[in-house]
């Protein structure tokens, strides 16, 4: 994002209700765009990307979606061991296998 983009998004959530669900929205997208977090949906298959879990950090390539009945699935592999792992959807936020522990997606 551009400067002047990120100064009209700020006089826009500026200009709105303290509070409100609008402001909080801009507010927290770019507060997202300025950490360099990547939010899931943005993943593309093939693209290496900084996951952080549990804690620590690891760079591992996105494989792709997978749609199942209880749930979309994001698939990974860790770059460095080639070990498979999967992210599911629990209480609104991607978390990494069983341990519910929530991902966070950056670029490298």
């Amino acid at each position: 994002m551009n400067p002047s983009d990120r100064s009209k998004l700020i006089r826009l959530a500026a200009s709105l209700p303290q509070g409100s669900p609008e402001r909080k929205a801009i507010l927290s997208g770019l507060k997202v765009a300025a950490s360099g977090e990547v939010w899931p949906d943005q993943c593309k298959a093939g693209r290496t990307y900084k996951v952080e879990t549990g804690g620590h950090t690891e760079l591992c390539i996105f494989r792709g979606w997978k749609v199942t009945p209880r749930g979309p699935i994001m698939e990974w592999v860790d770059a460095t061991t080639l070990m498979r792992w999967e992210a599911y959807m629990y209480h609104g936020q991607m978390c990494a296998g069983s341990s519910a522990d929530k991902i966070l997606i950056f670029n490298p």
